[in-house]
């Protein structure tokens, strides 16, 4: 078949103009009146009788009405609108929507909603189970929107607008996010108390700038711990903020806060703990920008700060970064800029570093493959270790 085998389309029901006695709405149980369609019977067996043995002849105003109600859903269809909104009685008639079922909102135009089970009988628009955001339409943010995370009472299924209908992962509450196009407006999604075992992951699709926010006077309290990929990452072109939480990593040659492809990520009031001896707490990747905080050394890592293939890590101006354990730098240096990467340390307002009675054991800085280094004049000895730092291949310090 080809596109241009399509058939006419109805432009009105058939029997659009008729009126009764020569149209009938079927109804759902026969009508009593002997001859007449309904839904559940169709045309009773009278109607297969001849007059003669005490038969009825079939209703024209029956398959008018037939036809007019099947032609109409047809017109309605063949105008591109194929999903219906969401309809209670329908779904309770139905017994449910089936998995894969797609329905828009009732209170926000150009919401959808996909079925992630069979005959689910849950509203959408009131964060009934089983149902997740399928897309909204473009520019729908007209300010700033919040989103939920409870890793205790929460669901993925759950539509994340309030606490009590929290998502259970940060990854499903980041998808939601990025059913908004790029926005003025800034979405918020709030992470509870707990431990969450996941890989946080930005699609690589425009979206919205996204904030990821946990427990402002205790960030420890909730922690991010990963096997598998970094703990957060950022990929471009969009804009994500990690604050206000601890993250940890088991997995090898991984960050723990990660933006590449051309994306910003700004991270503040962080902790970090375990990372591997070839991993990173903050990296800058592949034209990514990462723009650091103040954070808590906790744990050893192989790099603090590093940036890669054209990578900018950015020190904020005014923070203290804070070192609460004796740590040990088991890769080439606290700070690495490596092909090309550049580690930007601000003009004013220059960082500083807080070890207390605690030592930070390795070396302090490695430029190589062009990678620069920018203490604006700080000195060999700004980043903590106990082994200089050095340059090689076009490596530069300053």
């Amino acid at each position: 078949m080809q596109l241009s085998d399509i058939p006419a389309k109805f432009p009105i029901p058939f029997a659009n103009s008729a009126i009764a006695p020569y149209i009938r709405t079927i109804p759902q149980t026969p009508s009593g009146t002997p001859g007449q369609a309904a839904l559940t019977t169709g045309f009773p067996a009278e109607n297969f009788s001849p007059v003669a043995a005490g038969g009825v002849p079939p209703f024209g105003a029956d398959f008018n009405g037939v036809i007019n109600q099947m032609s109409a859903w047809n017109r309605w269809q063949a105008t591109g609108r194929a999903f219906p909104p969401y309809d209670a009685s329908f779904q309770t008639a139905v017994g449910g929507y089936p998995r894969g079922a797609i329905v828009e909102s009732l209170v926000e135009n150009m919401l959808f909603y996909i079925s992630i089970v069979d005959n689910n009988v849950t509203n959408p628009d009131t964060g009934g189970a089983g149902w997740l955001v399928w897309s909204r339409k473009l520019n729908t943010l007209t300010a700033n929107y919040d989103l939920y995370v409870n890793t205790a009472t929460g669901n993925d299924s759950n539509n994340g607008l309030t606490p009590g209908t929290a998502k259970k992962t940060i990854q499903a509450a980041v998808t939601t996010a990025w059913t908004f196009p790029p926005s003025q407006y800034t979405i918020t999604i709030h992470v509870a108390d707990g431990t969450y075992t996941e890989s946080v992951l930005t699609p690589s699709i425009p979206g919205p700038a996204t904030v990821i926010t946990g427990n402002v006077a205790s960030p420890s309290n909730v922690v991010v711990n990963t096997s598998a990929g970094n703990s957060f990452t950022v990929t471009g072109p969009n804009t994500l903020t990690v604050k206000d939480l601890r993250a940890t990593n088991s997995a090898v040659n991984s960050a723990l806060f990660c933006a590449t492809n051309g994306a910003n990520m700004v991270t503040s009031n962080t902790v970090s703990g375990s990372v591997t001896s070839s991993g990173w707490v903050f990296l800058a990747n592949g034209s990514g920008t990462v723009t650091v905080g103040s954070h808590n050394f906790n744990a050893s890592a192989g790099h603090a700060f590093a940036a890669y293939r054209v990578g900018n890590l950015v020190l904020a101006g005014g923070v203290v970064f804070t070192v609460s354990a004796n740590i040990t730098m088991t890769g080439s240096a606290f700070a690495l800029a490596n092909s090309g990467g550049s580690i930007e340390v601000p003009a004013t307002g220059t960082p500083t570093f807080n070890l207390g009675a605690f030592t930070v054991t390795g070396t302090r800085y490695f430029a190589t493959l062009n990678g620069v280094i920018n203490t604006q004049g700080q000195g060999a000895t700004y980043f903590p270790g106990t082994v200089a730092g050095s340059t090689s291949q076009g490596g530069q310090y300053a």
